[in-house]
Formats: C-alpha cells, structure tokens, sequence
C-alpha cells in the first residue's frame, strides 16, 4: 500500500495527506482539494499498516494510545515523505492540533509535531 501512495503522490505532484475525515488523499502542498486514494486504508496516515493514525480531537494515537504522532507514526510518516514534505504535512497537522488542544501551549505543541522533523545535513 505505501508504494501505491507514494507512487500516486510522485505522480501528481502532490503528498500523502489525511483530510479531516481521517481518510487518506493524495493532495499538493498549500491545496486545498485532495484526491481520494480508492482502497487505501486510514493507516496510510503513518505510511503503515499498523493503524498508528491522530484520532482527533484528542490527538492520541489509534495504534497505541501514545500521544501523536507516536513513534511509530514518526518513522513511518519519514519512510514515506522526504524532509521537505515532512515538515510541511506536520505544521499542518500542528495547526489542526493547535485548534483542537487550547489547553496546549505553542512550544509543546512545536516540540511534539515539529521538532523531530529535523535532521542535521
């Protein structure tokens, strides 16, 4: 399934996304219109089929309880995006989170979504 989405993504320009009903798309950077991924399953989220996909609001994972994105979320969603598209796919889903979590502060938030994105050249 991963390499059927990435070979979508490349395809169209566009990264693996998860629109706000949980399901898995195919969409560009920035855009708001994304295509469905017939037959792909929730957990394409993580790149994975183990299920580690946000369940909102809460943001836990759906795999194991942690707090998403989990480790495994995280290896996965960097198996399967480059780190540009990374960064990118997370500040959007900190943003989303940032709506969902008001008692959460900024730099949590910032610490959780986007801090382990980054990788030293």
């Amino acid at each position: 399934m991963r390499g059927r989405l990435r070979g979508l993504a490349a395809a169209g320009g566009g990264v693996l996304v998860v629109r706000h009903d949980g399901r898995p798309g195919v969409g560009r950077v920035g855009s708001t219109a994304y295509r469905d991924v017939a037959g792909a399953e929730p957990a394409a989220d993580s790149g994975g089929g183990g299920g580690h996909v946000a369940v909102r609001p809460s943001w836990s994972c759906a795999g194991c309880g942690e707090l998403w994105p989990c480790l495994v979320a995280r290896v996965e969603l960097a198996g399967v995006l480059g780190p540009v598209a990374l960064a990118t796919y997370m500040v959007e889903r900190m943003t989303e989170a940032a709506f969902d979590l008001p008692d959460v502060t900024a730099a949590e938030l910032f610490d959780r979504f986007l801090v382990w994105t980054w990788r030293p050249c």
